[in-house]
């Protein structure tokens, strides 16, 4: 009987998030004091609180939208800030208003992120086809958003995270 060598275990991979110690003042008021939190991939996490608690603060900083007075934000094991792009390649965030082009259907809005993000147009719009019918909106793939209720329009903004990958 031979030794075989034996291989090493995988390495763990990084939390999809990561954040330590984060702060955030506007002026004198201090919003976000030392918050900690990790997310692994697939993880579901719900953020709840009062009016003002900072909940949008929090999820812009962590987007990358605003910077943190103190603390460190990682994202698949990158530093929000000294490692910005990389960071940012695997985060997709829909804000509570989403940035939608209002004359832009939705059609069109996932054509410019195909461009933009180098996706696989044939894939794209397969994929396309399969969220709509999951968030009902394949009715509405062809209008622009404007004419879309704010609930769909949130949906068309999943929609395009999810096709996002």
């Amino acid at each position: 009987m031979t030794d075989l060598p034996l291989a090493a275990p995988p390495a763990a991979a990084p939390p999809c998030l990561q954040a330590a110690g984060v702060q955030k003042r506007y002026g004198p008021h201090l919003v976000l004091a030392g918050v900690d939190l990790t997310l692994a991939s697939a993880q579901v996490t719900v953020i709840l609180g009062e009016n003002g608690a900072g909940k949008t603060t929090l999820m812009r900083v962590l987007a990358g939208d605003l910077l943190a007075d103190a603390g460190r934000v990682m994202i698949g094991g990158h530093d929000l800030e000294s490692a910005p792009e990389a960071a940012r390649k695997g985060l997709v965030y829909v804000a509570q208003h989403p940035p939608l082009a209002p004359l832009l259907s939705l059609r069109e809005h996932a054509q410019a992120l195909v461009a933009f993000r180098g996706l696989d147009p044939v894939q794209a719009a397969a994929d396309l086809s399969d969220l709509a019918g999951v968030f009902t909106l394949a009715h509405a793939l062809d209008k622009p958003v404007r004419a879309l209720s704010g609930g769909m329009a949130h949906k068309a903004a999943l929609t395009l995270a999810f096709l996002a990958r």
